[in-house]
């Protein structure tokens, strides 16, 4: 049975390329993965939160590594607008919500 870790890993030593898709919010580990895609698009839904120190939680899924430099380290939420720029979803004219059905 494959652990966390393992998951993990697989994902991040894919040997092709991986890509997401978001569509609505993304919490925590969500958030966590995308660095791990080799392209992640979202749609005009898409929100991202991290509430790790809000909650009083440690991140999970080497989180303390990616996202900070991605992010930085006291980021709570972005949306659609704002990911782009940090390097965290590839930017996107006109992907709407139902672009994803």
């Amino acid at each position: 049975m494959l652990c966390f870790r393992d998951f993990l890993k697989c994902l991040a030593g894919f040997p092709k390329p991986l890509i997401a898709g978001v569509h609505g919010p993304t919490v925590g580990l969500g958030v966590t993965m995308l660095p791990l895609f080799d392209m992640v698009f979202a749609s005009d839904k898409a929100t991202f939160h991290t509430p790790y120190a809000r909650l009083g939680q440690v991140p999970e899924g080497a989180a303390t590594l990616t996202l900070p430099y991605m992010l930085g380290y006291t980021l709570v939420s972005l949306d659609t607008k704002a990911a782009p720029e940090s390097g965290l979803v590839q930017p996107t004219h006109h992907l709407n919500a139902t672009s994803f059905l």
